[in-house]
């Protein structure tokens, strides 16, 4: 949420994990960890770093994935999936 300005995706109901706790808007829940997480929310998608992608790696179904092609330096990556996965669209 930080690396997006703490501004919530537009006509979406945006659900924050965070250790530090924020004040919930019409559009945005803060919660702190998964079991927080209410079942009635059918379809999520994750956007955030290596430690939010691998929580939610038990529950994925579907992956639309950005690839960027750039080096840069950091040390957080998105994790492996060793599932044989179907690409259903790519664009360049």
């Amino acid at each position: 949420f930080d690396s997006i300005n703490k501004k919530p995706l537009p006509n979406l109901i945006n659900i924050i994990i965070s250790r530090t706790k924020g004040i919930n808007t019409e559009n945005c829940i803060y919660i702190s960890n998964l079991s927080e997480l209410d079942n009635k929310y059918k379809h999520i998608f994750v956007i955030g770093g290596e430690q939010i992608f691998k929580i939610f790696k038990p529950y994925v179904d579907d992956i639309h994935q950005t690839l960027v092609f750039d080096e840069t330096a950091g040390d957080a990556h998105f994790p492996t999936f060793n599932e044989t996965w179907t690409v259903f669209s790519t664009k360049y």
